[in-house]
């Protein structure tokens, strides 16, 4: 299976490519159902709504409580693509006891799924406490003895201790959060995880722009890999939502020596390293506005 990415180049801004590109078994076969996967559920009619009316704002809880509450306790709704592609994408990263930890979770059928496949430590989050008590009750702790939801912002998840998930699993949250807001949130994901625990953030967002602030310097982990995989919803309509990308992001301190030894091509590297540049100076410039 050959994965392609895709991305643009930005006159204001450092170009962000892939910091690596590499495939387990696990993720060929997941990648190999995206092409021929069905449209996740509800796309196509977000789709026409979407041409019809404003974009809706994404980043107001009150929208998800809204919306939520008109769908009915009973509803499921797949951002990106459907729980039963998602989950084997995601798998070579955890183990069945891993302390997985879902962000917005929403109505999806992500945590249901894991625990099918035997996962045995699931927590899901969501700002709405409409979709947190529909997901409870679809989910009694007596048949999911595995599966906890609770309502929760990915802003503060004070609630949580720190190091305590081995994964954390976004389906299109981080998408919703406005990017001023970005630090912020990958810092609590940063504290809630583990050493060496994995945040895997799936996006409509190309490298040139998301790695702006998934490689932030302020954040400091690792973007250890990145594959980008057909949006089997596009259908042809959009060429900008040709492709989602899969972030796989390592909560392990960077230093100024990371990537200079990756195992890319040197177009890759050349441009790993102007990203990494852009950070460093970014720093250096914060550096000196807080001596001024």
């Amino acid at each position: 299976v050959q994965i392609a990415f895709r991305g643009t180049r930005r006159s204001f801004m450092p170009a962000c490519p892939p910091a690596m590109f590499a495939l387990c078994s696990g993720m060929a076969v997941a990648v190999m159902l995206l092409s021929v996967a069905a449209p996740a559920r509800g796309s196509d009619d977000v789709a026409e709504i979407d041409r019809r009316s404003p974009r809706p704002n994404f980043s107001d809880p009150t929208y998800w409580e809204q919306k939520y509450k008109a769908s009915g306790k009973n509803s499921t709704y797949e951002w990106f693509l459907d729980s039963e592609v998602f989950v084997p994408v995601v798998q070579p990263y955890m183990s069945l006891d891993s302390r997985i930890l879902q962000l917005g979770c929403g109505n999806s059928r992500v945590a249901e799924v894991l625990a099918t496949a035997g996962h045995a430590d699931v927590t899901s989050i969501d700002i709405s406490e409409s979709v947190i008590e529909a997901n409870r009750a679809k989910h009694p702790a007596d048949k999911f003895p595995a599966l906890r939801y609770i309502v929760g912002n990915v802003l503060d998840m004070s609630g949580f201790a720190a190091d305590n998930f081995d994964v954390v699993l976004d389906k299109g949250t981080w998408d919703a959060i406005p990017k001023q807001r970005s630090r912020v949130m990958l810092q609590e994901v940063r504290r809630v995880l583990r050493p060496g625990g994995v945040y895997l953030v799936v996006s409509f967002s190309k490298p040139g722009n998301a790695l702006d602030f998934l490689l932030d310097w302020r954040v400091g982990w690792k973007v250890e890999n990145i594959l980008s995989v057909p949006n089997p919803t596009n259908g042809g309509r959009s060429e900008s939502l040709r492709y989602f990308y899969f972030y796989i992001c390592r909560n392990e301190d960077r230093d100024e020596s990371w990537g200079s030894d990756l195992r890319v091509s040197s177009d890759v590297q050349d441009a790993i390293k102007e990203a990494l540049d852009y950070q460093l100076a970014d720093k250096s410039l914060s550096a000196r506005s807080e001596e001024l």
